[in-house]
């Protein structure tokens, strides 16, 4: 049996308060050493796995996501990577030749929302479109990940989602009553 695609929770460090994150990851300490990073890659690719994206936590918060994502695309994998954007721009400078696809976590059009929500202190949504137009101008294919809660269930986003214009859109319901 071939893996095609795993979610490497690469980092478990988050920079955000997001009331509604299933990735709490209590029992996990730390993170992998490079190495080991680099090997589990390795792993990975010689059992099948064709795509990688690297979550968290924040992915681009690890000190050396730029290394693990260089070596993701070295072995060939079509990477992607969830994120609120924390340190992207960097990432996007220097490589957005190894992403195939970034995923943004937008759950309302709404700032006040959004901050309600945790994400940010009135300039995500702002922040964060300004990195969904960078990562698309370098050639990165955009997801789009809402989700829905007590705060946004009645929201129209249908102007945010044609701004973002995502290939892809990721809608669950919140853990979160």
């Amino acid at each position: 049996m071939n893996i095609v695609a795993v979610n490497y929770h690469l980092y478990k460090p988050y920079n955000l308060r997001c009331r509604c994150c299933f990735a709490t990851f209590r029992d996990v300490h730390g993170s992998l050493a490079v190495a080991d990073a680099l090997r589990l890659l390795r792993l990975l690719r010689d059992a099948g796995c064709e795509k990688l994206t690297f979550a968290g936590g924040e992915p681009t918060l690890h000190s050396r996501f730029g290394e693990i994502l260089a070596e993701a695309r070295r072995l060939g994998f079509v990477t992607c990577a969830v994120t609120n954007g924390a340190r992207l721009a960097n990432i996007l400078e220097g490589q957005a030749s190894d992403l195939d696809w970034l995923g943004f976590s937008i759950d309302s059009a709404r700032e006040e929302v959004q901050a309600a929500l945790g994400r940010g202190s009135g300039d995500y949504v702002q922040k964060t479109l300004a990195l969904v137009d960078e990562a698309r101008r370098r050639g990165v294919r955009i997801k789009l990940n809402s989700v829905v809660t007590r705060l946004t269930w009645e929201e129209n986003m249908s102007e945010l989602v044609r701004r973002v214009r995502p290939a892809r859109w990721k809608v669950p319901r919140s853990p979160i009553p």
